[in-house]
C-alpha cells in the first residue's frame, strides 16, 4: 500500500470542515460571516461620510457621539442598579444645542 501525498486547498479544508458542522452551527456561522460583512461596509461608509465632513463638523459630530455613549453607559448602569434612570429634558436639549445640526439633515 503506498501512500499518496494530495494537496488540499485552504478553502477545500474549510468547505470540508463547514460542511461536517450541524446545521445549527452553519447558521450560527452564516450570521456571524453576514454580519462581519455589514460591520465592515458600516465602517467604510461612516469613514467615506467623515471624510466629507469639515474639521470643525467632524469635530462636533465626534464630540456628540462621545457625550451620547457615556450616557447611554450611565443609563446602563443606572438601569443594572434599578435606579433611577434619565435627567431632565431641558438638561438633555440644552446639551444637544452646542452641536451643529448640519449634519442631521434637518
Amino acid at each position: 500500500m503506498t501512500l499518496s501525498q494530495q494537496k488540499i486547498s485552504p478553502l477545500d479544508a474549510l468547505w470540508a470542515l463547514y460542511q461536517s458542522q450541524s446545521k445549527r452551527v452553519r447558521q450560527a456561522f452564516r450570521a456571524r460571516m453576514l454580519a462581519e460583512e455589514s460591520r465592515k461596509r458600516n465602517n467604510a461608509e461612516m469613514q467615506a461620510y467623515e471624510r466629507g465632513l469639515s474639521p470643525e463638523l467632524r469635530t462636533s459630530v465626534r464630540l456628540m457621539a462621545t457625550s451620547i455613549k457615556k450616557n447611554v453607559s450611565e443609563v446602563l448602569q443606572a438601569a443594572a442598579e434599578n435606579e433611577h434612570v434619565g435627567r431632565p429634558a431641558d438638561e438633555f436639549l440644552k446639551e444637544l444645542e452646542m452641536y451643529p445640526t448640519s449634519f442631521l439633515h434637518i
